[in-house]
């Protein structure tokens, strides 16, 4: 899953100018100064002390060893390659410029703290930053630490592609960044070094960094303390290295800025582990004269002298991806991104029900299907259930016109993708229903949207059904053979694309390729646009974000869309994973077949955008008709 990031309002001082630029540590009460000249001649005090005794080199080895920021502070050096100066111009850095003490930020200080917590008690973590936050920096140098003062410590380092793990002269190596912080510490405090392609062995306490390029198999079988992957957003195979690294290591460290809907994505917003948050107005520099702002759309968001000039020069995509840390917007999404956020403030909310469709035994199967003596499905009620209602679930079935399409996207197997059903009044556009589910059989699905489909279609008299729409090739062929075997009659039939007869073949269900499915989601987004459709639910327009234009397209040089981090995946995967976002787009096609008996706008919740704009419209109205009265 995949959504935007609610802006965080608060944020971390830019520096230390409360406390006159002055940081105590509070594991050891040592006072360090964050004045970068100030900070310099305390390191120059403290070098001198401990090269000349031995016992206040131990004392302080033994502070170190208690306060990661201390040793940070105090001895680490960093290396920079570019400044923003205060009217937000960012230039390259001078050569005097480029090796400077490591003086952490307080959005750093927080991170460390909490990088280094999930490492000695376990437990995953993420980073979503801006771009330039000194995350990998940050992440090198707490391992380092462990490496340091910490004996046994195994740690394993993971990046895309192995020159981003170790190659020489190249400071985006993050192993170029073990090797600075190594050979910038004072002679004294250096441990003797076993130094190798990817592997950095403390020879003094046996602690080992190692290093490894992505594969689906990093990290299995090995038993480490903490594994960093760095630029997740860039590594295709992260779903397969978090399988892989779950019995070797407490600890899975995943450090990333936005790059589309990605795995990573997914990840951070599937709510499963906690997130530092590292965003660019924390930036001591870019964060200079900092405000939040109010949009059009109600939201509202950090800018400032540096921001402003960046919107200015970069497109959308590249402020998305750099700054924003909107990973929907960062990638080249199907639908405009605007279009959903506004549809996530204005639809989104909890269900009013959630629990269980119970199918039929063998036994009753017969007298639950084929007499149609089933005034509703069986029901249970559980907070965890994989079907969710916006509807009181007495409500339904209730005498009405309404009709109602179902739109069913099918997974290949237990275990894997959800398989989803989606339920829609073809009338108003609402989604009323959702049910979303790993662990259930085609055949069972195909059940569940039956038993759906009479309950929800009894509302316009005693044996109407909902009209019910599943891709006809592939797995979705096996859903619909079970549909039909189950009595069930109102299916949606496929018509032709691409030419004028717009006539129903015979053919039950949707057929799915790379021009249906974008005729589908096009249309979807169209009415979207015009609120002509609607899903309160959260997931489902999360999971419409992860849909983008795959950069290699199909056969012969075809648009093709999907699934930002299927889109290395074989065909065979792509072809069997499900969704939200199919099945609502489906039971919005099939609005197209279903007969209207009224066509309405859904009305937006009071104090929306949606609705200030009608009351706007309203207004505009009355003035007009006060004008042709005067």
């Amino acid at each position: 899953m995949v959504a935007h990031a609610k802006v965080p309002l608060s944020a971390h001082p830019l520096d230390y100018a409360a406390t006159d630029h002055v940081w105590t540590c509070p594991e050891t009460g040592i006072e360090v100064p964050k004045d970068p000249l100030e900070n310099l001649r305390s390191r120059k005090r403290t070098l001198d002390l401990i090269e000349a005794d031995e016992h206040a080199l131990a004392y302080v080895i033994e502070l170190c060893r208690k306060s990661p920021l201390l040793f940070f502070n105090l001895f680490l050096w960093t290396y920079r390659q570019q400044y923003v100066e205060p009217d937000g111009h960012t230039r390259s850095a001078e050569p005097d410029e480029m090796h400077v003490p490591f003086i952490t930020w307080p959005v750093q200080d927080t991170a460390i703290l909490r990088i280094v917590d999930r490492i000695r008690n376990g437990g995953d973590i993420g980073i979503d930053k801006s771009r330039d936050m000194g995350a990998s920096w940050i992440c090198a140098a707490v391992f380092f630490w462990f490496w340091m003062f910490e004996p046994g410590s195994l740690f394993l380092i993971i990046a895309r592609i192995e020159d981003d793990v170790d190659k020489k002269a190249y400071p985006k190596s993050l192993f170029w960044k073990l090797d600075y912080l190594y050979k910038n510490l004072p002679p004294s405090m250096r441990p003797t070094i076993g130094r190798s392609h990817m592997t950095f062995e403390n020879k003094d306490n046996g602690a080992v960094i190692s290093g490894s390029a992505t594969s689906g198999d990093a990290g299995r079988g090995d038993r480490i303390r903490a594994a960093l992957i760095d630029e997740a957003s860039s590594i295709r195979v992260l779903d397969e290295i978090i399988r892989a690294l779950h019995g070797a290591t407490p600890c899975r460290i995943y450090n990333s800025t936005a790059k589309g809907p990605t795995a990573f994505a997914r990840l951070r917003y599937s709510g499963t582990i906690p997130f530092i948050i590292m965003p660019w107005w924390d930036h001591p520099n870019k964060g200079i004269g900092r405000e939040l702002v109010q949009l059009e759309d109600g939201t509202r968001k950090w800018t400032s002298p540096f921001y402003r000039y960046e919107d200015a020069v970069r497109t959308r995509r590249e402020i998305a991806q750099n700054l924003d840390m909107n990973h929907g917007a960062a990638g080249d999404m199907v639908i405009d991104p605007e279009v959903l956020s506004i549809h996530r403030a204005t639809y989104t909310r909890e269900p009013v029900w959630r629990g269980l469709v119970v199918l039929p035994t063998l036994e009753s199967e017969h007298e639950t299907f084929f007499t149609k003596k089933l005034a509703r499905p069986t029901l249970r009620t559980n907070r965890e259930g994989n079907l969710k209602l916006w509807i009181d679930p007495h409500k339904v079935g209730r005498r009405s016109d309404s009709d109602f399409t179902i739109g069913i996207d099918v997974c290949g197997g237990v275990g894997q993708s959800n398989s989803t059903i989606n339920v829609m009044n073809a009338d108003t556009g609402e989604v009323v229903a959702e049910l979303a589910c790993n662990e259930i059989k085609p055949y069972e699905l195909a059940q569940i949207a039956v038993l759906l489909g009479r309950w929800f279609g009894s509302a316009r008299g005693k044996g109407r059904e909902a009209l019910i729409i599943f891709e006809n090739n592939g797995l979705g062929s096996t859903v619909g053979d079970e549909i039909v075997r189950c009595g069930y009659h109102r299916i949606y039939l496929d018509k032709p694309t691409g030419t004028r007869d717009t006539k129903q073949t015979s053919r039950y269900g949707w057929s799915s390729n790379n021009k249906t499915k974008i005729e589908v989601f096009e249309f979807l987004e169209m009415c979207l646009k015009r609120h002509e459709c609607s899903t309160p639910s959260e997931m489902c327009i999360a999971e419409c974000e992860t849909y983008v234009w795959y950069e290699r397209g199909g056969t012969g040089g075809t648009p093709t869309i999907g699934p930002g981090h299927l889109e290395d995946a074989p065909s065979n995967e792509k072809s069997s994973h499900g969704d939200r976002s199919i099945a609502f787009a489906l039971a919005n096609w099939a609005r197209r077949s279903a007969p209207k008996t009224r066509a309405k706008e859904i009305d937006p919740p009071v104090g929306s955008q949606r609705w200030r704009e009608k009351q706007l419209e309203v207004s505009s109205s009355l003035d007009d008709l006060e004008s042709d009265a005067v």
